[in-house]
């Protein structure tokens, strides 16, 4: 980490965050995956995105848009505004030992009509309105790129080696297998040393910061104001969602079409005037994701879960014993 007096600075970029994600939910899905967590654009080369022919076999998904913070931190013996405005919160005091973290808004770029706040904070009320995703900011609880790092790869590859032959995302929910031994992502120490921040008002301008203890708890937002919403870890908010409906691939395009709509200019949600001409729903999701990461730096991942077609391929012949799960390979 970098320190200028008492300030600690994260030192790696935000787009490192989404990458050692990336690369560890991939990880753990690797083998054998009905289920995956991955982004959700054309641009990406992976699975998802290396044969067209996959499109056709996404039974159904959930998006799920994060933007990635870098985390700033101060001791709690700095006179900064962020440790006071924390002692002086309304109605109790907040923690503020042994540090806090926290992140700035990111200010709003001349090609872009809104702030990346305020569209973030719109796509989280469509959401979840419906029940059928998220937005949130999503930070580390940890500013040491070497710590980050060593922990999101060594975490990946312990949990690919214990799944060794068997399927890490359980047959009908994404639940963690080991063995005939059921995990939820709450055992999973690389996910849950990432804060979850959804977005809880339209801003005017970016002048504000998010910030919570270093366990990720008692969020602050510095206007200052104590917005009284809850911040969950990573591996609740995937946990969480997956207890909710999943969007259906023959609805895919009109639930789109009804989330980027709204009644006045102000409530619509940024998109591409040809994003529904001529293709499918999944490709307008897709098409969206791409839109949405180049003009605001928002990621859209999806939980998704794939038909049989793409799950039970010729060359590997999974067969499921619904009392035991045993998989056995042709």
């Amino acid at each position: 980490m970098r320190k200028f007096g008492l300030l600690k600075e994260a030192n790696y970029p935000e787009a490192l965050i989404g990458f050692a994600l990336e690369s560890f939910l991939t990880t753990v899905s690797f083998p054998f995956s009905r289920y995956s967590i991955e982004p959700f654009s054309q641009n990406k080369e992976r699975a998802i995105g290396a044969d067209v022919k996959i499109f056709d076999r996404i039974k159904r998904f959930k998006p799920i848009y994060f933007q990635f913070k870098k985390p700033y931190a101060y001791p709690d013996v700095s006179t900064s505004h962020i440790i006071s405005d924390r002692k002086n919160a309304k109605p109790n005091p907040l923690k503020v030992k042994p540090e806090v973290i926290y992140f700035k808004l990111l200010d709003k770029s001349k090609h872009q009509i809104d702030f990346q706040h305020n569209v973030l904070f719109r796509l989280r009320q469509k959401l979840t309105r419906n029940n059928i995703g998220e937005a949130v900011y999503l930070c580390p609880l940890f500013l040491d790129v070497g710590t980050y790092r060593s922990l999101m790869h060594l975490e990946g590859v312990k949990k690919w080696l214990s799944f060794f032959n068997r399927s890490p995302w359980f047959y009908h929910k994404c639940t963690l297998m080991e063995g005939f031994t059921k995990y939820t992502f709450s055992n999973t120490p690389a996910l849950s040393l990432h804060a979850c921040i959804p977005p809880h008002k339209v801003v005017s301008d970016a002048q504000h910061k998010y910030s919570f203890t270093n366990n990720g708890e008692e969020l602050y937002f510095h206007s200052p104001e104590n917005p009284n919403i809850n911040i969950i870890t990573l591996d609740k908010l995937i946990y969480q969602e997956t207890q909710n409906k999943f969007i259906e691939t023959i609805q895919s395009n009109e639930t789109l079409k009804d989330m980027l709509s709204g009644e006045n200019e102000e409530s619509l949600i940024p998109h591409p005037i040809d994003l529904f001409d001529g293709i499918d729903g999944i490709r307008s999701w897709l098409h969206f994701g791409d839109f949405i990461k180049f003009n605001y730096g928002i990621d859209q991942y999806a939980i998704i879960e794939y038909d049989d077609s793409f799950y039970y391929e010729k060359t590997i012949q999974v067969n499921f014993n619904e009392d035991q799960r045993d998989i056995d390979l042709g």
